[in-house]
């Protein structure tokens, strides 16, 4: 199988890069309440947030537990994709967005004590208003987390990682 492990660490880069590249921009011109309304009206909306909890803003757990979680789940998941590196590229690339997104917010967490948010998207009016605002951190990791929730339901077993591949 191919090694894999450069891959893995330029998509990782490229997420962490993306992610603080862009919350740096929200803050320098998203700062003063300003809002820039992208596609339409109300479809998105770039708006600054700082969220000090978990995903949607939640507020379970000290900051300090949520920046050792998002370690723990950054570290562990980097030694299981460098001891998998072998993994399909559709199965390893999206371990490498999640740990990207982790360590993206992880150094918000590390700078701020909280997450810089500032994408808002429209969600249809009869479940809630506006989905929770977001950034490229929890994108890669809800897309990735989603991909791969799908792919463990739907793909054939001839992919799954056997229990001694090592």
């Amino acid at each position: 199988m191919r090694n894999n492990r450069l891959l893995y660490l330029l998509i990782v880069v490229m997420i962490v890069a993306l992610d603080q590249g862009s919350k740096s921009l929200a803050r320098l011109f998203l700062s003063d309440g300003k809002v820039i309304h992208l596609l339409g009206d109300d479809l998105i909306w770039l708006q600054l947030t700082f969220n000090p909890g978990i995903a949607f803003g939640i507020r379970i757990l000290s900051p300090i537990v949520l920046t050792v979680i998002a370690f723990i789940a950054a570290v562990g998941l980097s030694i299981y994709l460098f001891r998998h590196h072998e993994l399909p590229l559709f199965q390893g690339t999206p371990f490498a967005f999640i740990i990207g997104g982790a360590i993206g917010n992880l150094i918000c967490r590390i700078r701020f004590g909280e997450v810089t948010d500032f994408v808002s998207v429209d969600f249809p009016d009869f479940i809630m208003t506006r989905w929770p605002t977001f950034n490229v951190a929890d994108a890669a990791i809800s897309v990735s987390v989603t991909y791969l929730l799908i792919m463990s339901l739907f793909v054939r077993e001839k992919y799954r990682i056997s229990e001694n591949a090592e």
